[in-house]
């Protein structure tokens, strides 16, 4: 009897007998983990891009949902900034000109990344990208909910 208990046979036309068996696949070979030592493995160091061209800095206010006229390459946009409980970091919207029809929603403000890049057909002309300066701090930690405005800072970078 088959591992699974099923067995289809039977005879064809042509005379020949035939047996479709149903077995358990082998079970995958994982190999055991590796004990880690009582230490950790040292860091590497974070290479941090000193911005070239015009860059500004985006003056935000420590601990508090905002919103504010935001102005990038001569466009003036709204940008609303909240603290968004489920994902545990900041957010921002960024509004149309006149503030009435959102363009972009739900932006985290993490580190190590340009925030518009995925969005470069809504043609900002600018790279939007945030980092922790404090001491003790390195500058890829992304800034919590007392964080931004004091230790953690936006900035915008004109690529015009």
């Amino acid at each position: 009897m088959p591992a699974f208990g099923l067995e289809l046979g039977g005879r064809h036309a042509f005379g020949i007998d035939s047996v479709i068996t149903f077995v358990e696949p082998e079970p995958p070979v994982v190999p055991p983990p590796i004990p880690m030592p009582g230490r950790r493995p040292p860091v590497e160091p974070v290479l941090v891009r000193v911005p070239m061209g015009p860059t500004v800095e985006i003056p935000l206010l420590t601990s508090t949902a905002q919103s504010m006229r935001l102005t990038l390459n001569g466009v003036e946009y709204k940008a609303v900034f909240k603290w968004n409980t489920v994902s545990v970091c900041w957010v921002m919207d960024i509004w149309d000109p006149p503030g009435v029809v959102p363009i972009l929603c739900g932006i985290p403000l993490i580190t190590g990344a340009d925030l518009l890049a995925q969005y470069e057909y809504y043609e900002f002309g600018g790279k939007l990208w945030v980092i922790t300066i404090a001491v003790g701090h390195p500058p890829e930690e992304v800034p919590g909910f007392d964080d931004l405005g004091k230790d953690g800072h936006l900035y915008f970078e004109s690529t015009l």
